[in-house]
């Protein structure tokens, strides 16, 4: 029984470490996506970036807004141009 334990400890031990060894990399990967925020965006934190995406990503919406806008009146604009000419749409 006691060599059963003693087994089972080593098992636990080597995953403890194999966990932290994981821990490690993902701290690790975390720094780097943090310089790279950093760097790319001037973010200090993930709340940081999560507040400029989402201000980027009304931008890209009233943007797309205003173009879809813009290419309806061009499309009027258009048609009363061929109404005018007497051509046909094609």
């Amino acid at each position: 029984m006691n060599e059963s334990i003693q087994e089972t400890l080593l098992i636990l031990k080597k995953d403890i470490e194999l966990t932290k060894q994981e821990l490690n990399r993902k701290k690790g990967k975390a720094d780097i996506l943090i310089d790279q925020l950093q760097k790319e965006f001037g973010c200090d934190s993930l709340e940081e970036a999560q507040e400029i995406l989402e201000s980027i990503a009304e931008d890209i919406e009233t943007i797309s807004k205003k173009l879809r806008q813009d290419m309806e009146k061009l499309d009027k604009e258009r048609k009363k141009i061929i109404e005018i000419n007497g051509e046909s749409e094609t």
